[in-house]
């Protein structure tokens, strides 16, 4: 089918989102640029925190969002979401959108944003023929917003390392999704044990458990790298817990965070191989000492010169120098930019996108109400 009319003229788009302790909602105009690409005039923003212990205090929040969104529907086109997963599904149908109730964290596990938002926004926006409502992940979107920022061609592949309460992944080709069955859960991957992690219980224990009994997601990297492993290791390296990450002995410190690095090299190390990106960027919540991604990229060469000296197979490309592995770029005033405003800028641009192509023509664009 053709492309609307209205591809070829500005529209307001909003993207919001959500995290275990709250949302981030953009509100953008955006206008066409080259190569088929957008371009984004922010205008308005809200953050609302929650306590992610606190379903009730997420929900208020939530709501708060809600009513937002619905005094905006007048003058949005378009309208996209993300969070943290994983998703029973995200094709449009039955659990589209819905964030398992069984395995996902608090306070957003069981959410349904299509009913809940949608709701808000009212049947009359959702039923016409120029507005768009689509739900993503969080790496996803981050991925996309980081592409956008940077202004990367339209045939390069950018991944986003998103670490937080877990470890997620996204890729972008251009400014759009590398679309797949489902989305990639590169923290199950297994992983090999930093010989310094007081995390990670090794005596007695095959590096990969083995047999039927055994939690088989114990070393993967999302278990040993994601922000609670860093609150157990902290109160086991300093033998109290003050949230500070701060040391007194900077060996000590260096080998805190550079255990960290280790198991996140790792997952860099899976997506390179796997699909080959032109560039990394690794999206941390924490990262006091700004340096994660100089600490990762140490330990990716520490693998690569591994392979090289056990006469392994290489990869080499041009893109795999120092600074293929970094940090975001900076997006609304921040210098150093939180993932969800990362996020959100990523999914003004997707929801841009959907404007301008036919319900009929993508159905990642619309959702069908058969659930």
């Amino acid at each position: 089918m053709s492309q609307r009319s209205n591809k070829q003229k500005p529209h307001r788009v909003a993207g919001l989102f959500l995290e275990r302790t709250g949302g981030f909602l953009l509100k953008a105009m955006a206008s066409p640029a080259e190569e088929d690409g957008w371009h984004l005039e922010y205008e308005e923003e809200q953050k609302i925190e929650w306590h992610s212990d606190d379903p009730a205090d997420a929900l208020a929040g939530l709501d708060l969002f809600g009513k937002i969104l619905s005094d905006y529907r007048s003058e949005i086109s378009s309208f996209a979401i993300a969070s943290y997963g994983p998703f029973l599904s995200l094709t449009p149908g039955k659990g589209y959108g819905i964030v398992r109730r069984d395995t996902a964290d608090p306070p957003l596990n069981g959410f349904d944003p299509y009913d809940f938002f949608g709701l808000r926004l009212g049947n009359d926006w959702l039923s016409r023929d120029d507005t768009r409502f689509q739900v993503q992940t969080d790496a996803c979107a981050c991925a996309v917003g980081e592409a956008y920022l940077r202004g990367i061609g339209k045939d390069e592949v950018l991944a986003y390392l998103f670490v937080t309460e877990g470890v997620g992944i996204g890729l972008a080709r251009g400014h759009k999704i590398v679309g797949s069955a489902l989305h990639p859960e590169i923290g199950l991957l297994p992983a090999y044990v930093h010989p310094d992690d007081p995390v990670a219980t090794k005596e007695g224990k095959r590096a990969i458990p083995l047999n039927r009994e055994s939690a088989l997601d114990f070393h993967s990297i999302s278990r040993l790298s994601k922000n609670s492993a860093l609150r157990d290791r902290y109160t086991s390296m300093k033998k109290h817990g003050d949230n500070a990450y701060r040391f007194t002995n900077k060996r000590k410190e260096k080998l805190f965070w550079d255990i960290r690095a280790c198991y996140l090299a790792q997952a860099c190390i899976a997506c390179t191989v796997v699909s080959p990106p032109h560039a990394i960027v690794v999206g941390a919540d924490i990262d006091p000492l700004g340096d994660v991604a100089q600490r990762i990229w140490h330990y990716f060469e520490v693998f690569s010169r591994g392979w090289k000296m056990s006469g392994a197979p290489l990869f080499e490309y041009k893109e795999l120098t120092e600074g293929f592995i970094s940090r975001p770029s900076s997006v609304l005033d921040q210098h150093y930019p939180e993932p969800a405003a990362t996020g959100a800028v990523g999914l003004c641009h997707l929801a841009a996108t959907a404007s301008a192509n036919e319900k009929s023509e993508d159905s990642s664009y619309f959702y069908e109400a058969a659930r």
